[in-house]
């Protein structure tokens, strides 16, 4: 190169540093971000002893944020595996902001050695492959700035390249399987070291993935890998982790969904409301991009250079497949675009080289800023840019792959990929039509002037559905019909409507949580209610549930995030508060008989079911059900008439809404589906129950539903 065209390198370097410094580095440092709060909070759960089985409810996630005062708006797990709370932990004892400030300096220097690693497995100069890392302006901003682990995950698959170009393959199988319990993605390279018949690196694998699992379990419990296992990582392989319409996902699922599958929410005008085609075509467009990267990966192309090429296509493949990316995730081209320059220019293929560049800077570029607001129809095709650029970045690979020499495939070898192509397009073809089929009539949905965030913990009364809704920062109280404008302090969430159903009179109850939880009363049909200013009933309690005579307030108080079950006698001068001494364990949810009586779910052992107690005292009974023995059991709500029991049950991961007579003991199906319908709440006729559900939605991201629960 000239003098020139170096001092262009140096200056065009200098300006993405100043770039990232002043973009990334200043704002993470100064404040806390989305999504290190959650990391953050995980973490101290787990140091202090909390129940991490359910850090992926939503709503016992954000109380414990609230209880905790962390300083930010909305918090939950998402699809985080149970590994990305160890990380954190020994920063958990830090302030929010103070540990974030100490996970930044470890990211710098994760990054810098991410350099050295690069640098001392290609041939590239420093200043080419520091050009490579800061034109990953987006990635690398919102890596920092929401204190997000991609950085660390970068520099894990960083060093497996490095120790597999240096011929030590079991090793980096075992550092792959490190980087696999934190974000999943790395768990795809393995596919490589099968193609190179490398069986006892990925024995390796195998065995540091459950030795790992097994020592996670050790620390942080078996029920929360439990529910990662079954219940987060299927909707995450679906899509449905937060909006599975949101084109910023910028993924072939969420453009096809957006396209092809209504939802009247959130894609209320998609091209052609077909989810038949949908059905047909993710999983035959996957198929074929699996199949096409074995297809290329020959032995001889996985020789000398071409095996860090393949290398930086594995790293490049997971983003390819996903079906839900953030910016963050394409940190992983740092590594993926330097193998591949090194490669190329190698090969003296410049133009090749120079057009991976242009297409790692396009897709890291805020790509964001271009889409038309909410595109429907035919404009749903604008709103994907990244996913362009990506697969144009990825069929340089390919590409690549293909140009160096190797020996046709035998007509056995194309037959055998053909046969696997079909098979695993028929398989994700059965798999969605089962999942789809199983999906709620959305036409049940209840209808709401705000429709696009989680709504939760209905209470039916002749106003309307009172619920919990999520707000921008915060959970607010809302109603069906005429909307209740709620204001609460920075810092505060209103979780948990409560009515009394027999003698409804003027008041509410609802959660009001900060640093505490506390019971507060609300006048019924008020369109403006200011949470400091409610009388408060209790303090100290969460969850109210009133019996149908408004006698019994019952309430939780959390130790550590378990709950004791506690009463207040309304009638009592004082409103003397008790426990229910019996309702031993971890209670769950409850609510009244319409004789007064309480019903409740509680895990005494493992599992949580079912359990009946007068609010006086006296000995718990098993609530009977016709559910197979072991299967949890939650969210139990009795008609008014005191003829039936609703409640939720816990099903491959999936909870199901079931209903039984109280008379005869029968039980009878409500909803069956690979999503959760849960807290059912019973209409004043006892007919049907409203309830949450988060079918056709991310997980978790609950609307309000109504179905009819009619005699058998």
């Amino acid at each position: 190169m000239t003098r020139k065209s170096k001092a262009v390198e140096w200056a065009l370097l200098g300006l993405l540093v100043a770039v990232f410094v002043r973009g990334a580095l200043v704002p993470a440092w100064q404040k806390l971000n989305t999504d290190f709060p959650n990391y953050y909070l995980a973490a101290r759960l787990a140091r202090e002893g909390y129940p991490l089985e359910r850090i992926y409810d939503w709503v016992w996630f954000q109380r414990q944020k609230d209880h905790l005062g962390i300083d930010w708006g909305i918090v939950s797990y998402g699809p985080l595996t149970p590994f990305s709370a160890l990380v954190l932990a020994p920063l958990a004892s830090l302030s929010p902001l103070g540990a974030k400030r100490c996970w930044l300096v470890v990211n710098l220097v994760l990054l810098a050695a991410t350099g050295g690693l690069l640098r001392a497995m290609t041939r590239l100069p420093v200043r080419r492959i520091a050009l490579v890392t800061f034109l990953a302006i987006v990635p690398l901003r919102t890596s920092f700035e929401f204190g997000q682990q991609y950085v660390l995950v970068l520099f894990l698959l960083s060093l497996a390249a490095w120790l597999f170009s240096r011929g030590r393959e079991s090793t980096s199988a075992a550092v792959l399987a490190v980087g696999s319990v934190l974000k999943l993605y790395p768990a795809l390279v393995l596919v490589l070291y099968l193609l190179r018949g490398r069986w006892r690196a990925a024995a390796v694998f195998g065995a540091t993935l459950v030795s790992l699992v097994a020592l996670g379990a050790a620390v942080l419990g078996t029920e929360v890998f439990s529910a990662y296992a079954t219940s987060v990582l299927p909707r995450a392989l679906a899509g449905e982790i937060n909006d599975p319409y949101y084109l910023g996902n910028s993924s072939v699922t969420a453009l096809l969904r957006r396209l092809l599958v209504a939802e009247p929410e959130l894609n209320p005008h998609p091209l052609a409301d077909a989810p038949w085609a949908y059905v047909l075509l993710l999983p035959s467009i996957q198929a074929l991009l699996l199949i096409s990267a074995i297809w290329v990966m020959r032995p001889a192309r996985l020789s000398r250079g071409g095996g860090l090429l393949a290398w930086g296509a594995f790293a490049t493949l997971p983003l390819v497949l996903s079906t839900a990316t953030s910016t963050y995730h394409f940190c992983a081209l740092i590594l993926a675009t330097t193998l591949g320059v090194d490669f190329l220019l190698g090969e003296g293929r410049t133009k090749e080289a120079a057009g991976l560049v242009a297409l790692h800077a396009l897709v890291c570029l805020p790509l964001h800023r271009l889409v038309p607001g909410e595109p429907s129809g035919w404009a749903a095709f604008l709103g994907v840019p990244r996913l362009y650029a990506l697969l144009g970045y990825w069929g340089l690979f390919l590409r690549a792959l293909t140009r160096s020499p190797a020996p046709p495939r035998t007509r056995s070898e194309r037959a055998v990929l053909v046969a696997a192509f079909v098979a695993l397009a028929l398989a994700g073809a059965a798999s969605s039509a089962r999942h789809l089929g199983g999906l709620v009539d959305c036409s049940a949905h209840l209808p709401m002037a705000s429709t696009d965030r989680v709504a939760s913990a209905p209470a039916v009364g002749s106003a309307g559905v009172y619920f919990s809704r999520m707000d921008e920062d915060s959970y607010v109280l809302d109603r069906t019909g005429e909307r209740v404008f709620a204001g609460a302090p920075a810092g505060t969430d209103l979780f948990h409507p409560a009515l009394a159903r027999g003698a409804e009179g003027t008041w509410g109850w609802v959660e009001v949580s900060s640093r505490t939880s506390r019971i507060a009363r609300f006048p019924l049909g008020a369109r403006e209610i200011h949470a400091g200013d409610l009388p408060v009933d209790v303090e100290d309690g969460e969850q109210p549930a009133v019996s149908a005579d408004g006698r019994w307030l019952a309430f939780l108080r959390e130790d550590r995030g378990r709950g004791s079950l506690w009463v207040a006698d309304r009638r009592t001068p004082g409103v003397v508060e008790r426990r229910v001494a019996d309702a031993a364990g971890d209670v769950l949810d409850f609510s009244f008989f319409p004789d007064g009586r309480l019903v409740l779910s509680a895990t005494q052992g493992s599992g949580a079911r079912l359990l009946a107690c007068s609010p006086t005292g006296g000995p718990l009974a098993d609530v009977a059900t016709s559910g197979a023995p072991g299967l949890a059991a939650r969210y139990p709500a009795v008609s008014p008439d005191g003829r039936w029991l609703a409640y939720s049950r816990s099903e491959h991961g999936d909870w199901e809404l079931r209903a039984v007579d109280l008379a005869t003991g029968q039980e009878r199906p409500l909803t069956h589906s690979d999503c959760n319908s849960i807290s059912p709440a019973w209409e004043l006729d006892s007919k049907g129950v409203v309830y949450a559900t988060d079918c056709g939605r991310g997980l978790e991201d609950t609307t309000l539903a109504r179905i009819a629960v009619a005699p058998p």
